[in-house]
């Protein structure tokens, strides 16, 4: 079967990638060796960074590791922080997606001190508080 399974993604590029993509995100009781899989990459110069949750596009180390540091907690900001960045960087990207996660993502974390009354408030609205 695995070897049914390489010949299959051998046939195309894209498809190694998503056997690669996904291999990374099954559940498995032992550690999985995704940081070795990063440096063959780096080392290979390749676009795509190995991470525990999958292939994402590899972009500046100075914004992953803010991205790591704002999405450390375990907060709905966090959650759709977390989300924009899949989307936007992530095996299968969708920008508009990114776009509304990473809005949600200011507006679960300006709510509560902009407009605390107002738990539905919108980015605009909380723009709107703002300027008063």
């Amino acid at each position: 079967m695995l070897e049914e399974v390489l010949g299959w993604a051998d046939r195309d590029a894209e498809r190694l990638l998503d056997l690669i993509h996904y291999t990374l995100q099954l559940p498995t009781r032992h550690t999985k060796p995704w940081k070795e899989l990063e440096v063959l990459l780096a080392l290979g110069g390749s676009t795509w960074r190995a991470t525990e949750k999958g292939l994402e596009r590899r972009v500046d180390p100075t914004a992953v590791e803010t991205f790591s540091m704002v999405t450390a907690f375990q907060d709905p900001a966090s959650e759709h922080l977390g989300l924009a960045w899949s989307h936007a960087y992530g095996r299968n990207p969708d920008p508009s997606d990114a776009w509304d996660h990473a809005i949600k993502a200011v507006e679960v974390a300006l709510r509560p001190m902009v407009c605390p009354n107002n738990t539905k408030a919108t980015l605009s609205h909380v723009i709107g508080e703002l300027r008063n």
